[in-house]
């Protein structure tokens, strides 16, 4: 039984206790496969961008992209070439200041600390090591690629880094939407855990559709359409993999957090 709110956990994740309790308006294996393909959604959307791209190719020298493509599409570009390393952490910030991972834990929404061995154990800080990791990996990849950009795109390849950072997240607002679709939490900056949740993914949202548009200008304009499926097919394999891994980590801390809350039941009163 539920004394308190501060007891509750997600109840998503109750469907993989031993023995199954099945609760009363409890996600079921079918919300966390939902979970995961909203996540997925940027990869799904960005490989409709790009077929799109190829039948309307048109590349060229063009070289001016304020007077060729626009206002928003140039001060984008400049955004994610100069700064597109940076963006995702944008997100990684504002979400420790407004939904922090440590709120997250005590919800049950992810566990109490994150078990991959070569990464902290704090998940904040877990998640800063990993993103890290994932720009130092693009960055050095990115400027050894250049050279061969007719074949690889090397700007498309860093916008496949970030889309990969940024599924992290969305994979942990959507899931924290889940658990929560039953209760509001803890008010915090006059909104409550959902609305916080609904905030951060708008925002995160607007990082992604501002990439897309990035990625369908580039491999429209100035990148052959060979460079952009090769940079697509690469990025995901390596940044989307990782992301799914990570999101897979995540899912199965969640499990064993919430398994390890239930206590079995003395056979004394289970008879």
């Amino acid at each position: 039984k539920i004394e308190s709110e501060e007891d509750w956990v997600c109840p998503q994740f109750e469907l993989f206790t031993f023995p199954p309790i099945i609760m009363e308006g409890q996600a079921t294996e079918s919300q966390v496969m939902k979970d995961f393909f909203y996540a997925q959604l940027p990869l799904v959307i960005l490989f409709f961008v790009l077929v799109a791209a190829s039948y309307n190719s048109q590349q060229s020298a063009l070289g001016n992209h304020h007077l060729y493509l626009g206002l928003v599409p140039h001060t984008v570009d400049v955004a994610v070439r100069h700064w597109g390393a940076v963006l995702p952490f944008f997100i990684l910030l504002l979400q420790h200041v407004v939904l922090s991972y440590d709120e997250l834990s005590k919800l049950g929404v992810i566990g109490k600390s994150q078990k991959i061995p070569c990464l902290p154990s704090n998940w904040a800080l877990g998640v800063f090591v990993l993103w890290f990791i994932l720009a130092f990996v693009r960055a050095v990849l990115f400027y050894n690629l250049r050279p061969i950009h007719l074949w690889f795109s090397d700007h498309l390849f860093l916008i496949e880094c970030v889309l990969a950072q940024l599924q992290t997240k969305l994979f942990v607002l959507h899931r924290t939407l889940a658990c929560m679709r039953d209760k509001q939490g803890e008010e915090k900056c006059c909104m409550s855990t959902r609305t916080r949740a609904w905030v951060l993914l708008g925002v995160t949202w607007v990082m992604v559709a501002a990439l897309l548009m990035e990625s369908y200008f580039t491999a429209t304009y100035f990148h052959s359409v060979l460079a952009d499926w090769t940079a697509y097919i690469g990025g995901t394999i390596l940044f989307g993999g990782c992301a799914f891994w990570w999101m897979w980590q995540v899912n199965k801390s969640g499990r064993e957090s919430n398994t390890l809350s239930e206590p079995l039941e003395p056979e004394s009163n289970a008879r």
